[in-house]
Parts: structure tokens; sequence; C-alpha cells
């Protein structure tokens, strides 16, 4: 069964941080995390538990990210304990353990999200703004359906803002310097590297 590199990637990059990190990420760091997601990929292809498909990748309203972080996490907290082998995945890229990637993995993720929310929506905005002036100028539209719109679209610009993960500066600058290579990895199929 055919499986995406997006899907295992959002199965480790979310988890609930215990603890401040103890350094910004580096670039390095990301290298060797992407080097650990695609050989961790191809791994968990050959697991009889695995199951993802391209029906399972993350949402994209981020009113699901709440339920979807909470399930990521419990997956990716059992993989650690129970798989030996995903221990010396991390190993071998350099990692302390399954506990110090995961942690990585959800830095990167959440800077890497941050960043890219942050990029799309001044686009957004735009798009919204040029509706609400065709809006405003449809003198077939009745004004309580308008100001209806106006309502929403403002409480879909607030939930966009709050959805952007709150990484820290450093990590946002590190994940933007290998955001190519990041962007590799989320799309890219399970047989590519």
């Amino acid at each position: 069964m055919k499986y995406r590199m997006q899907y295992w990637a959002a199965l480790l990059a979310v988890t609930l941080f215990a603890a401040a990190p103890v350094h910004a990420l580096d670039g390095d760091t990301i290298d060797r995390w992407i080097g650990a997601m695609y050989e961790f990929n191809e791994w968990a292809q050959h697991q009889p538990h695995a199951s993802g498909t391209d029906d399972h990748e993350p949402a994209g309203d981020p009113a699901d990210m709440d339920a979807m972080m909470a399930e990521v996490q419990r997956s990716m907290a059992e993989a650690a304990r129970m798989d030996a082998e995903v221990q010396e995945i991390a190993r071998r890229h350099g990692f302390a353990d399954a506990r110090e990637w995961s942690e990585t993995s959800g830095r990167i993720f959440s800077a890497f999200y941050a960043v890219e929310m942050e990029r799309a929506i001044p686009e957004m905005e735009r798009e919204m703004e040029q509706s609400l002036r065709e809006m405003e100028n449809n003198p077939d539209i009745p004004e309580e359906h308008k100001a209806n719109m106006r309502a929403m679209m403002e409480q879909q610009m607030e939930v966009m803002q709050q959805a952007i993960p709150d990484a820290p500066e450093r990590d946002r600058e590190a994940v933007a310097g290998r955001a190519d290579e990041l962007k590799a990895v989320f799309d890219a199929p399970d047989h590519a590297r």
C-alpha cells in the first residue's frame, strides 16, 4: 500500500512539548530530521499495522487541527514506546532517542506551518476583501445578507490568525532557510528520496 511522506511527517511532527527547547533549530538539525523522516517512511511501509493513505493527510481546516494534533500525538507516543526500530532510526540520525526526534519534529512542523500560514494569510485577506467589495457593490444582495457575510469573513480571518502556531522566531528562520527541502519531505510520495 502506498503512503505519502506528508502523512508520516504529520504523524511524527505534532507533539505537545513538556519543556522549552534547549537550543534553537539549525540547518544541521533539520537536515538530520529530514534524513530520519525518509528512513522512517521507508520502515513504516513495511509495518503490518501501518494504515496511512492519502485519505489520512492532515486536515486543511484550522478548526480540525486540535483533534488531529491530539490523535497524532497519541499515535506518535505509541510508536516511540513500542518500536525499538524507531529508536534506532532516531539514533542513526544523531538524535538521542525517538522522544528527542519527535520533539524536534513538533518544532519543525510548528515552525513550518507558522511560516506557511504567515505567507498565505495576506493573499487570503486580499481575496476576502475583493469578495467583500464585490458583495457591497451588488445591489441584488440584501443588507442583512451583506452584514452576515461580513461577520462570517471576519470570523474566518480570526480563526486563521489564531491557527498560526507560536513557534520561536529562530526556529522559523531555520525552517524558512530549508523551506524547499521540507516541502519536498511533506509532499513527496513514499518512494521518493
